[in-house]
């Protein structure tokens, strides 16, 4: 190897090295409070999404979605038999 190739794999592993600290040091800091925050609204709003009214609109919009497109397709083949297409 040559000496610009040793020296550009050293710098790689000192910066890698340097990475690993840095991150291991952020993963022992404490949450912030603004987060926190932030991620019990979110496990609200997930909560709500899965069991309460949202669930239930969005299933009766898909009912409702289920409904006009069997009566699309069955207009469709009602037309085409009366009036061949």
């Amino acid at each position: 190897m040559a000496p610009s190739e040793v020296d550009t794999a050293s710098r790689i592993v000192r910066l890698e090295t340097k990475l690993d600290f840095i991150i291991e040091r952020i993963d022992r800091l404490p949450p912030s409070p603004v987060c926190v925050a932030k991620h019990k609204e979110i496990e609200d709003r997930l909560f709500l999404f899965e069991n309460g009214s949202i669930a239930w609109r969005n299933r009766l919009v898909g009912g409702l979605l289920i409904i006009n497109i069997a009566l699309v397709v069955a207009m469709d083949k009602i037309r085409a038999f009366f009036f061949g297409q």
